[in-house]
């Protein structure tokens, strides 16, 4: 991703297929894009390649699949509340696996680099 938080499609699908080269044996992808057929083809190398694909279950608060959450065989992550109940942005759907907590969570970078936390 640049500076101002873009990352485009190539780039994504192009880490994904660098991560699978390189042997890894997990990949989080903590970003939502539009569904296309070249992420669903690096994905799908991914978990053939026996590699978990883990990945943010989106941040808009509706039911809706988020990509690449939403393609097979990606673990999609929604979002607790300090509370534990779902967090009010955390997107909905079946494309949800698991939740994790998600407010309150501390980091070394700055909020504007990290969206919504």
């Amino acid at each position: 991703c640049d500076a101002g938080g873009a990352c485009p499609t190539v780039d994504v699908a192009g880490g994904i297929l660098w991560a699978v080269d390189n042997e890894v044996e997990v990949i989080n992808i903590s970003l939502g894009l539009p569904p296309s057929q070249l992420l669903e083809d690096a994905i799908a190398f991914a978990i053939a390649s026996d590699v978990v694909v883990v990945a943010s279950a989106g941040n808009s608060g509706v039911i809706e699949p988020n990509y690449p959450a939403a393609y097979p065989g990606v673990i999609g992550v929604g979002a607790l509340s300090t509370g534990r109940g779902l967090a009010t942005f955390s997107t909905m759907g079946s494309h949800v696996d698991v939740v994790a907590p998600g407010v309150e969570i501390w980091s070394a970078a700055p909020p504007a680099v990290l969206g919504v936390c």
